[in-house]
């Protein structure tokens, strides 16, 4: 009966590399409903679903044969798949961890292409930083990831940091990034805990930059990134008043 179902489980297979998702999923169903404990056809049948575009339907089938079989890292990376079609990027998100943590006996290349994904769910929710992480992570475990490097080529600028929207605020955004780690540091955290927080420390950074840096734009173009970022450090702001009221703040 095993080889039966593996030789089923190629015919799906073909059909699905064939763009043939329905009747891909018509055997895959059949195969689910008589072999409960088929894995691999609990996870074909949600490939079909998700191939099909039901995203729903698909949800409901991997999220149940999850239930099933805890710990396959394929059907949480399949559900981060479905949950990212249906711009559910949290959803996502989480469950391209739990296929992280899960995947300790799969390939290089696997890891690294969840680490992928996962960066891909994060800027799709403007956690830039984060996904470039995820991207470099990628990388690190397989260097020859090409959808890795691809997206990092096309999404870092000159600092090797995320690219603003406009070119023109990249140097902006650099300033911002070395004088929040600056803040952070003095209040032993590495992130705002309120509005109030980020709009005091945001507006002592955007005056030291009309203040230091925009008088001397012209100068600052002829500079190299070495000298830029040495420019930029070399400026002292003043959070002392800010740091008094928000270090001790969890």
């Amino acid at each position: 009966m095993k080889k039966n179902n593996e030789e089923l489980h190629s015919v799906i297979i073909n059909l699905l590399e064939n763009g043939n998702n329905k009747e891909a999923t018509r055997i895959a169903r059949i195969l689910c409903n008589e072999f409960q404990d088929d894995l691999e056809a609990h996870l074909l049948l949600g490939m079909a679903l998700l191939n099909d575009k039901k995203y729903d339907k698909s949800r409901r089938v991997v999220s149940k044969a999850l239930e099933r079989f805890p710990n396959e890292s394929r059907f949480n990376k399949l559900l981060g798949h479905i949950f990212g079609n249906l711009n559910r990027l949290n959803d996502a998100e989480q469950n391209y961890i739990a296929a992280i943590e899960k995947a300790v006996d799969a390939d290089k290349e696997e890891v690294a292409m969840l680490h992928y994904y996962l960066g891909e769910v994060l800027w799709g929710q403007n956690n830039r930083d984060d996904a470039v992480e995820q991207w470099k992570k990628a990388l690190l475990i397989d260097p020859e990831c090409i959808d890795a490097k691809k997206v990092l080529d096309d999404n870092l600028n000159m600092y090797s940091e995320p690219k603003a929207p406009n070119l023109v605020f990249d140097d902006l955004y650099h300033f911002q990034r070395i004088h929040m780690k600056r803040y952070y540091a003095l209040v032993d955290r590495d992130e705002f805990i309120s509005q109030d927080e980020a709009g005091a420390v945001t507006s002592i950074i955007m005056n030291g930059w009309n203040e230091f840096v925009s008088p001397r734009s012209k100068e600052i173009d002829n500079m190299t990134v070495e000298e830029r970022t040495a420019f930029f450090k070399s400026i002292t702001l003043n959070f002392t008043g800010i740091v008094v009221k928000w270090r001790n703040k969890k």
